[in-house]
């Protein structure tokens, strides 16, 4: 059995990053919910 648990981060308001951690300790980062800066909103937090 392969339990996995499952975090998700925020930051700030604009940006958030979901990730897993298996039974190892590995933390495997699901790619799809990675999101690249490039929307016009987020560039204005810079």
């Amino acid at each position: 059995m392969a339990k996995k648990k499952i975090f998700y981060l925020h930051f700030s308001n604009w940006h958030s990053l979901c990730f897993s951690i298996d039974e190892a300790g590995t933390m495997l980062i699901s790619e799809e919910e990675r999101r690249p800066f490039s929307d016009e909103k987020d560039r204005s937090h810079y």
